[in-house]
């Protein structure tokens, strides 16, 4: 799967912390870890889904390419804790921040030696 990132930031209030734009990214990158790591092997194509990695946080909106993962794996992506988590080490801010992705297509989820993948994936 291709992806680019784009972050954008607006305004500069001089909070006296981290912002949610500043913790945003390593508790965004955190939780994709979890999603993707330790994935039961699959046997069929059923058991592969794509999972849209989105949230929708104050102060911070992800939107990035989905994931390709085992439909057991797939409830360890929860937007509500991942803005939870970004509340708890953050300071209030006038910044706002969007982490989006322009995706390459991967086709639908299939089983592949064990692992689920997009179709078209190499």
């Amino acid at each position: 799967m291709l992806s680019m990132l784009a972050l954008a930031a607006c305004g500069d209030d001089g909070v006296d912390g981290p912002t949610a734009c500043e913790v945003g990214p390593d508790i965004v990158s955190a939780a994709t870890s979890r999603l993707i790591s330790n994935q039961p092997r699959c046997t069929v194509d059923d058991e592969c889904v794509a999972v849209w990695l989105t949230a929708r946080c104050t102060g911070y909106e992800l939107d990035l390419c989905p994931a390709i993962v085992h439909r057991e794996a797939a409830p360890r992506w929860d937007a509500k804790q991942i803005c939870r988590d970004i509340d708890r080490a953050s300071v209030p801010s006038d910044i706002a921040c969007t982490e989006q992705a322009a995706c390459a297509e991967t086709g639908p989820p299939v089983c592949r030696s064990g692992r689920c993948v997009g179709s078209i994936d190499p």
